[in-house]
């Protein structure tokens, strides 16, 4: 739900931004769930530019348990500039239309922003997901918060990247832990090193992976509001049901590509180098899903 407070971007007025990492308006939305009454969720949309290129959308976000005027109180995610996109950015400034989707989590404990949703092709593809804790049964709870999103500077769906951030935040401490998307593929599948057309079950849709959150204090859980899959195991643009937590659940699926990339990280196996330890594929093509109820 949008919060009415002055200042915020007039779409009918707006300009494009002429440099980038530009921002040219906000907007202050909240959850409106059950939970908003005792754990409240504000979130600040930031529009304009991406990081490398006016070519491109560019989104900051910020998560806090408030709002004043313009600006996030108690924060519980700092602003975070999503999708850096890249210096060669072109196919964003098109006049032809694009997808772009918000959805939300039955009861709505959850938000998912995907630009460029169709189109992987796109670069600097803003994608944004935010979701309360889940219990065991994977009703929403007030104790934690996560965060994703896509952070590419790729000008191809197969270049090394680094992957995409997931935050857990631990809702009264305010306390965060913070890595990449927590699901891990495979170095290599059936010979071959991960690729966009890789699949874990030889072309039959196979298990889809869940992400797990880990917030100080609070035991971990299950996020429902995106999923992770190989590249090949899904075709993008549609709707397929996943089971988790107990619950056949919707799913949409993002097609993988420039723009929707680095959802989760394949690790090579230690090689007894002396340096040691494990090392990240080059290729990290793994996919998106989000949840599709509402």
């Amino acid at each position: 739900m949008k919060v009415a407070t002055a200042g915020q971007i007039d779409w009918s007025t707006v300009a494009a931004p002429t440099t980038n990492k530009t921002i040219q308006g906000f907007e202050i939305w909240r959850f409106n769930d059950d939970l908003q009454a005792t754990h409240p969720i504000y979130v600040k949309l930031e529009y304009g530019s991406s990081f490398w290129s006016t070519a491109a959308p560019g989104l900051a976000v910020t998560i806090g348990k408030g709002a004043s005027g313009a600006d996030i109180t108690d924060v519980l995610v700092a602003q975070t500039y999503v999708s850096d996109g890249t210096t060669t950015a072109t196919q964003a400034s098109s006049s032809t239309p694009m997808e772009h989707i918000v959805a939300t989590c039955s009861g709505g404990a959850c938000l998912v922003i995907v630009m460029c949703a169709a189109d992987a092709s796109v670069y600097g593809s803003p994608v944004v997901i935010i979701e309360r804790s889940r219990d065991n049964a994977g009703a929403a709870t007030g104790d934690g918060l996560v965060f994703a999103c896509s952070m590419g500077n790729a000008t191809s769906a197969t270049q090394s990247l680094p992957p995409n951030p997931f935050v857990a935040v631990a809702y009264n401490s305010m306390i965060q832990n913070r890595g990449p998307v927590p699901a891990v593929l495979p170095y290599t599948i059936a010979g071959s090193a991960l690729a966009v057309n890789s699949s874990l079950a030889t072309g039959v849709i196979a298990p889809v992976l869940p992400w797990v959150a880990f917030a100080p204090g609070l035991a971990p859980w299950q996020p429902i509001a995106a999923l992770t899959y190989a590249p090949g195991d899904a075709v993008g643009g549609s709707v397929i049901t996943a089971r988790l937590l107990g619950q056949d659940l919707p799913y949409r699926v993002i097609p993988v590509g420039v723009g929707h990339n680095g959802w989760g990280i394949s690790l090579r196996e230690h090689r007894g180098t002396a340096s040691g330890g494990a090392t990240l594929a080059a290729n990290r093509a793994v996919g998106l899903m989000v949840l599709w109820e509402d």
